[in-house]
């Protein structure tokens, strides 16, 4: 190999990690890393709660499913396809509800866990809640 070759070959190493790197850090690292995350947390057994907070459980799936949706959204945005913001916002929703849905039925195979629509519902609304949020923010900044 001559001397050109090597650097040539150095260059597009380099460049090739630059990319990865900010493709994990920038896009879809931190989605896989919360998803695991959440999978988890929801495949530990867990005992009664010692205090009864009527709808605790929504609230945290809420937010918990809208951290994830705003962490897809930002991946989609950040990622080289280019989507128009419609398409972004819809892919972002039902990738984190198809993730939803996944997290429900794992959760079916875990004792003293249960499957439910409720908390599926609660993660869709977190999701949808956060795309909207993003949206108007985006709105009332461009104008």
């Amino acid at each position: 190999m001559t001397t050109t070759r090597v650097v040539d070959t150095i260059r597009d190493m380099l460049r090739l990690i630059k990319y990865l790197s900010r493709l994990l850090y920038r896009g879809w690292g931190p989605v896989f890393l919360y998803a695991g995350l959440i999978f988890y947390i929801s495949g530990r057994s867990l005992p009664a709660a010692p205090v009864y907070v009527p709808f605790f459980d929504k609230i945290a799936h809420f937010f918990e499913y809208a951290l994830l949706g705003g962490l897809v959204y930002r991946a989609l945005k950040n990622s080289s396809v280019t989507w128009g913001r419609k398409k972004r916002a819809f892919l972002s929703v039902l990738l984190t509800m198809l993730y939803a849905f996944s997290d429900e039925v794992h959760q079916f195979y875990v004792p003293n866990r249960l499957m439910s629509a409720g908390d599926f519902l609660a993660d869709a609304l977190g999701a949808i809640a956060v795309v909207m949020v993003i949206e108007f923010i985006w709105r009332v900044n461009r104008s």
